[in-house]
């Protein structure tokens, strides 16, 4: 399989090599323009912030510095970010789809294909907008100032970012359903190459933990952008006194959303192949161990007196100490696709945030409920 490093922006090949069929409308666009993903993410949040900066001032001389008051300016932020990040996580899906090939005895084109027709086909697209009116029907449903205050220059530059930031995101969330597709299609103990002695101490499928770890903490960087928004924002429908639970409920839910869907993503999708992990580590520390129970029976049937079989001795004694650091190799390996790394990691930055939500949660709904 060879030792393919996901994290390596130059890893398995040139990005600028790849066939035009494989690439996203984004992509495409991309190589059209021939920019860097960054300098492109930084130009199209500048754009967006100098569009919804022109409404302001558009509207009357007070609005001016009405979105640095509001908040509002950050939305661009979060466009800016959200596109980098997508655009980083097309690229880490197409080198995870190429490892997964690597890694299995399956049909490639069958993987190829869940590829182009979850990914490049319409399914993006629809998630992409779909996700962009949710996105836009929640923050009519928040109650948007602008709005009520009639300013309408500010309402159409403000509904664009929501609903850009929505598109994004329901790319990444489609992108991710193709991941555990993918991960669906080879779990299955006849599919799988794994290997003892390769170095990841996963038997191989360090890859698949490391594009989980990746997208799980992508979908917290967003989700604390989300939630520190939603949270300074002045939402008309949930400034006033007489708040709808209902509503309420449902900024609440959006708020931590990304942080449900990173949690499901680093550890539903590699269930049964933590199954598939632990029944292979078992069956092969039975191989060995039963090999050195033999060995070991062999040896001590034999005549230590005979000088004959003294270089036999010797050459059984060796091979028993290759059999057992092999027996513990086996014994180190990882059942589930991750390395202390990404565990320590994922769990330090998930935990402390879960907590903190949990706790504000039940302390604005106390809020809610008994005054």
């Amino acid at each position: 399989m060879g030792n393919i490093e996901i994290f390596n922006s130059n890893n398995a090949h040139d990005e600028n090599d790849l066939s035009f069929d494989i690439l996203t409308f984004y992509e495409k666009f991309l190589r059209y323009l021939n920019w860097d993903p960054l300098l492109f993410s930084l130009v199209f949040g500048l754009i967006l912030f100098s569009l919804h900066l022109i409404a302001s001032v558009l509207e009357e001389e007070t609005t001016k510095y009405l979105i640095i008051k509001d908040m509002s300016f950050f939305l661009s932020a979060m466009n800016s970010v959200g596109a980098y990040l997508v655009i980083s996580a097309t690229k880490r899906l197409r080198r995870f789809l190429a490892n997964l090939i690597h890694l299995t005895k399956a049909n490639n084109s069958d993987l190829n294909e869940t590829y182009k027709k979850d990914f490049l086909g319409n399914r993006t697209l629809f998630f992409a907008f779909s996700f962009g009116c949710i996105n836009v029907f929640f923050a009519y449903l928040f109650g948007v100032k602008y709005l009520f205050d009639k300013d309408y220059y500010l309402v159409s530059t403000f509904f664009f970012q929501i609903f850009s930031i929505g598109f994004i995101g329901g790319i990444t969330v489609n992108a991710t359903i193709v991941i555990v597709k993918l991960i669906k299609k080879v779990s299955f103990a006849k599919t799988l190459k794994l290997d003892y002695l390769y170095p990841d101490k996963c038997a191989g499928t360090l890859f698949i933990g490391n594009i989980l770890f990746v997208f799980a903490i992508y979908f917290i960087i967003i989700g604390v952008m989300i939630y520190f928004f939603i949270g300074h924002y002045e939402w008309v429908n949930l400034k006033s006194d007489d708040k709808n639970l209902y509503v309420y409920s449902i900024m609440h839910f959006w708020k931590v959303f990304p942080f449900i869907l990173s949690g499901i993503v680093f550890i539903v999708p590699v269930k049964k192949l933590h199954v598939l992990l632990k029944e292979y580590k078992v069956n092969e520390l039975i191989k060995v161990r039963n090999r050195l129970r033999y060995l070991t029976d062999f040896m001590f049937s034999l005549d230590t007196n005979e000088s004959s079989t003294k270089d036999e001795i010797e050459f059984l004694d060796n091979y028993y100490l290759k059999l057992k650091n092999i027996d513990k190799e086996i014994s180190e390996l990882n059942t589930w696709p991750y390395n202390f790394m990404y565990s320590s990691t994922f769990l330090g930055i998930f935990l402390p945030i879960t907590i903190g939500i949990i706790q504000q949660l039940i302390k604005n709904f106390n809020k809610i409920i008994y005054n």
